[in-house]
Order: C-alpha cells, then structure tokens, then sequence
C-alpha cells in the first residue's frame, strides 16, 4: 500500500479530504484539514487513513449507495 501526502485538493474540490486509486494507493490532502474540524490534526489524518484503506479493501457502498459499486458485480459482496 502506497500513501501520498499531497498539497493543494483533488482536482480543485475542496470537500475531497483522501482519494484512494490503483487500487494499492492513496493520497491524504493536508491542505483540506484546516478551520472546519474539531478534532486535532493527527486524530483527523488517522481517520482519513482508515477510510480510505477501507476502500482500498473493497468496502464501498455498504451503506450510502454512493454508486462506486462494481458495475462487473452488480450485487454488494455479503459477508455471513
């Protein structure tokens, strides 16, 4: 897994706080984290970094249908 601490925002959006891609990589933008959190700054980086490993384990619209699903598998991956 390759993680990149990046200046400036994704693409210009300024609500984007961590992107994962390539599916073994993601990116973490500092820039974002000022003025509107009320968590510290590491507290804040260790949760984006959870989030976005998650997605890097395939756990995407297991609860907000946020249309990232798989279009090859069109029905979520149950786990009983």
């Amino acid at each position: 897994m390759h993680l990149l601490i990046v200046r400036g925002s994704l693409q210009g959006d300024q609500s984007v706080l961590g992107a994962a891609f390539l599916g073994d990589s993601f990116a973490i933008f500092p820039d974002q984290l000022s003025g509107s959190f009320t968590l510290n700054s590491d507290r804040t980086v260790t949760a984006i970094y959870v989030h976005e490993t998650g997605h890097l384990l395939g756990l995407v619209d297991e609860v907000l249908n946020d249309h990232r699903a798989d279009p090859k598998r069109p029905e979520p991956l149950r786990l009983s």
